[in-house]
């Protein structure tokens, strides 16, 4: 009893028919994805899955190629030295950095927001 309304559940979805009319050749698709002639993609969500897809890769590959200035990468690599004394050392210089980068930061914030009045 259970596998009846599934399978009357799949006809009636199979038997929905989908006319897409495609926009690079103008040409009629029933019920898919790529145009039958040209081959380009029409289904709407697919292309936009695709998109978005290729821009999250875009994304990821300029991270990988986007490295941080040498003040940072210096300070980041100073916190793994094998040495104590070097690595506290840099923790604190780091958090001082961080500190003065964010207080220059709220300055130039401030004198923007004074002038725009």
């Amino acid at each position: 009893m259970l596998i009846l309304p599934q399978l009357t559940s799949n006809i009636l979805f199979m038997s929905q028919k989908s006319y897409i009319k495609c926009l690079e050749c103008n040409t009629l698709n029933l019920n898919t994805d790529y145009c039958k002639n040209c081959g380009s993609i029409i289904n709407i969500t697919l292309k936009r899955n695709l998109e978005r897809e290729k821009k999250i890769q875009k994304n990821k590959e300029l991270e990988k190629a986007n490295k941080p200035n040498k003040i940072d990468e210096f300070l980041q690599s100073s916190t793994e030295h094998p040495n104590g004394i070097v690595r506290m050392f840099s923790r604190v210089v780091y958090a001082m950095w961080l500190f003065f980068a964010a207080v220059v930061g709220g300055l130039i914030a401030a004198v923007i927001a004074i002038a725009a009045g």
